[in-house]
């Protein structure tokens, strides 16, 4: 019984740590871009344009941007099931208490939301409802469904029918004469000034307000720019790796776990040659395919498949590497950030608008790509020390807290018994 229950700790400590690790990884994306949720005006960027801020920017954009929370949403997925298990077990009602939960956490995302549009709870909140008749999918669907998702290919189909699809004549009015011309297409750049005075302006009424206004447009740029299909295809994978077990016991699926990281990592590389030589190409022979639909849909492919498999690559990668470390420090230091995730990531958002908001600081485009990853370094020990601090003392983070004792309606102990002696 005492063998079980240790080995149960170690999986569970091993997901806690890569949560962890998928929070240093957004808090350094989010910290080189000045916690930017929205467009800005071009000069903003344009004062970054040395070597070293290129450097930290290109290697943002490659391998971080929008990889972690990708690893993130897998690990969204392998706690539900983790969750869901234990519910099955606790309740007579697992579904609807699941439910409440995902409600709960709606309501946190939606909180954080009017304070900084870039929340991805309330992005995560109405997906994980179709995390629950996802449940019963076979593995077989759920490793087929997850991949189509994960690269995203719904939009790439509506893309490629309203390509082939033929166009129809503009149609006239009863008197001969050619209709009204479209719609003038929407003003970026007045909405990035907009958004870049909200940003630095000093009221938290109006950015709260702005951000309110808002709420739609993210759910429109996460479906038009493919990451909400990306998001719920990691959900999916993620559901699969915990009902499997490699992943979470990797210390005993050694093998399989390096095999996936071998295959991604091949993946990986045949994506970015191929990449880059379009790229080159293009540059050097002048061939102007930035302008090619059929060629940036076949890019798209590439780069999504690209993302997909450097996240696969990533959370074995780092699998492997926390299961084998003997610095067990290391290990227990990312996941006692993992443990109060909710609270971490809530924080981070509050320093970050601290430093770079104009109802802090105001530094905002001042300070470069290179100093904001340090920032981020800096941030991210002093939570792992701080994590490490209060959980010795307390059970839970202070929201974590919160979002279980409503969950169950009951409040749990919420101090250690040897912190209250």
């Amino acid at each position: 019984m005492n063998k079980t229950a240790e080995i149960k700790g170690v999986r569970i400590e091993l997901v806690d740590a890569l949560r962890g690790v998928a929070l240093l990884g957004i808090v350094i994306v989010h910290m080189s871009q000045w916690y930017l949720a929205a467009g800005v005006p071009q000069s903003v960027f344009d004062g970054h344009q040395d070597i070293l801020a290129r450097i930290f920017t290109t290697l943002s954009d490659l391998f971080l941007s929008g990889k972690f929370y990708a690893i993130f949403s897998f690990l969204f997925g392998l706690s539900f099931y983790l969750q869901f298990e234990g519910l099955s077990q606790k309740s007579n009602h697992p579904y609807l208490v699941y439910a409440w939960r995902l409600v709960l956490m709606g309501c946190i995302g939606l909180g954080h939301h009017l304070l900084w549009r870039g929340d991805i709870l309330s992005i995560y909140a109405p997906l994980g409802f179709l995390l629950l008749p996802a449940r019963l999918l076979s593995n077989r669907w759920l490793w087929i469904l997850g991949l189509v998702f994960a690269l995203a290919l719904p939009p790439k189909i509506f893309q490629a029918v309203d390509y082939l699809m033929p166009k129809t004549e503009q149609p006239k009015t009863p008197n001969g004469t050619a209709q009204a011309p479209p719609a003038a297409p929407f003003d970026w750049e007045t909405e990035a000034r907009q958004y870049y005075a909200i940003v630095m302006g000093h009221s938290w009424k109006a950015l709260v307000k702005d951000n309110a206004t808002h709420l739609d447009a993210k759910f429109q740029f996460q479906v038009e720019s493919g990451r909400i299909y990306v998001t719920y295809g990691f959900f999916l994978l993620g559901l699969l790796a915990g009902r499997k077990g490699r992943l979470a016991e990797a210390h005993t699926y050694r093998k399989e776990v390096m095999s996936t990281f071998k295959n991604a990592l091949v993946v990986v590389i045949t994506c970015f040659l191929i990449g880059i030589s379009i790229i080159g190409a293009n540059s050097f022979f002048k061939l102007n395919w930035e302008n090619n639909p059929v060629i940036g849909w076949l890019f798209g492919w590439i780069n999504d498949a690209y993302n997909a498999s450097l996240v696969v690559t990533m959370i074995t990668g780092f699998t492997m590497l926390l299961a084998i470390t003997q610095r067990k420090n290391v290990v227990a230091g990312f996941a006692a950030i993992g443990k109060m995730a909710l609270t971490t990531y809530l924080t981070q958002t509050l320093v970050g608008l601290l430093i770079f908001y104009g109802v802090g600081l105001g530094y905002f485009g001042k300070t470069s790509p290179a100093l904001n990853w340090v920032f981020a370094g800096i941030l991210f020990w002093l939570q792992i020390l701080a994590s490490q601090w209060w959980l010795k003392r307390f059970n839970y983070g202070p929201v974590e807290w919160l979002w279980r004792s409503a969950t169950f309606f009951k409040a749990y102990p919420f101090r250690r018994k040897s912190s209250e002696n």
